[in-house]
């Protein structure tokens, strides 16, 4: 009789994973962390108003911008390739040249897709916060009443936010689904595949097992939680402390909407950045192992049935 090997989890092959090259993983997270500041840094300038703050507002948003689409996103399909290395001992390594052109093209479509699943919450959320800057309070007011009434609610401001809030919520979860449907994309070897050739490959690994991808999901969902809960007790106490308690709703928003616009004092963001040190990076590497282990493992099974070529 041939010898058994006893599969473990996928949370437990993340743990081993991480463990055996806790260095190396280390390093690649602290790089993607960089270019991530790199795109904020413009925006971050003009918040706080530094000498360097020259151009207006939008230029900066701009200039964010282009940083994130051509060195934030292909740099994700880089770093989705280095874990699926680390994600098996037996792994080829990548060469050391990046098929930036590849992993650009990837991202871009892995992008505008995600965006097209959360057009409803970004066109939302902009309408919101537009009427809560612009508009007055009785106008805004008022709109909210009609779109409460719109839908069948009753003609009431607290019915209105309600409402608002509640849609802005499914948009908010039809945006993550539409985020997670493309998962596979960034863990699969591009450089092997090509452009169109991982947009297919992902297909089929999301159409193999959408259980075991939904399964891992909320695992990880539940791996973001400390990271959640450490931010809201850090910016919630402050804002509380810099708003004024009134039963006017609106006018309730509006100050914590000015309070999250301001730029936050050096104590809070010393704290903010514990918790991302200390609770999100550790579970972010787990995470992302996570999803490079599942999605090697369905690449594996489908090369069981004859189609190998994400395998390796």
């Amino acid at each position: 009789m041939g010898k058994s090997y006893k599969v473990i989890s996928v949370g437990k092959a993340a743990g081993l994973a991480l463990k055996a090259h806790s260095g190396k993983i280390t390093l690649m997270m602290l790089c993607q962390l960089l270019i991530r500041l790199l795109a904020l840094a413009p925006i971050l300038l003009f918040m706080h108003q530094t000498p360097l703050a020259f151009l207006p507002a939008w230029c900066w948003c701009v200039v964010s911008l282009l940083i994130y689409l051509f060195m934030v996103v292909p740099m994700r399909f880089h770093a989705g390739e280095i874990l699926r290395q680390y994600s098996a001992p037996n792994l080829t390594p990548p060469e050391k040249k990046i098929p930036y052109g590849v992993y650009l093209r990837c991202g871009l479509i892995r992008y505008v897709r995600g965006l097209l699943w959360g057009l409803p919450f970004l066109v939302g959320v902009c309408l919101f916060f537009y009427g809560m800057e612009y508009l007055p309070f009785n106008t805004l007011g008022g709109y909210i009443q009609q779109f409460a009434t719109l839908l069948g609610g009753d003609p009431s401001l607290d019915e209105g936010l309600i409402v608002v809030f509640a849609l802005l919520l499914i948009f908010g979860v039809i945006l993550a689904l539409g985020w997670w449907r493309d998962l596979p994309m960034e863990y699969l070897p591009a450089r092997r595949l090509g452009t169109w050739g991982v947009n297919q490959y992902a297909q089929k690994v999301r159409a193999r097992a959408q259980g075991k991808m939904a399964h891992n999901m909320l695992g990880n969902m539940l791996l973001s939680l400390p990271a959640m809960i450490g931010a809201v007790a850090v910016i919630v106490p402050y804002i509380l402390d810099h708003i004024r308690i009134t039963s006017n709703k609106l006018m309730l928003l509006q100050g914590i909407l000015r309070v999250i616009k301001s730029p936050l004092p050096g104590m809070q963001i010393i704290l903010l950045a514990l918790v991302f040190l200390l609770l999100y990076l550790p579970c972010c590497a787990l995470r992302k192992m996570r999803n490079a282990i599942l999605v090697r493992r369905l690449s594996r099974e489908l090369n069981d049935q004859g189609d190998g070529r994400a395998v390796g």
